[in-house]
């Protein structure tokens, strides 16, 4: 499996957590998502949003950042 799929995989299981409102299994696959590819700016949103809803404030911003 190259990275591309990897990736893909890995980020729609985190959205799929996004959505069902699990926030820290979310959170976990969209930083797995980041140890591949650390600039991915749709990760990095995503990852923001579980973040926020966790009120994980001072990540938010760290993350923002990037």
């Amino acid at each position: 499996m190259s990275d591309a799929e990897l990736i893909g995989r890995l980020f729609k299981v985190g959205i799929g957590y996004l959505d069902s409102r699990d926030f820290a299994a979310a959170e976990r696959y969209f930083k797995e998502v980041l140890s591949i590819k650390p600039r991915s700016i749709p990760t990095l949103g995503n990852l923001a949003i579980a973040q926020w809803e966790q009120e994980k404030y001072i990540d938010v911003e760290i993350t923002a950042r990037k």
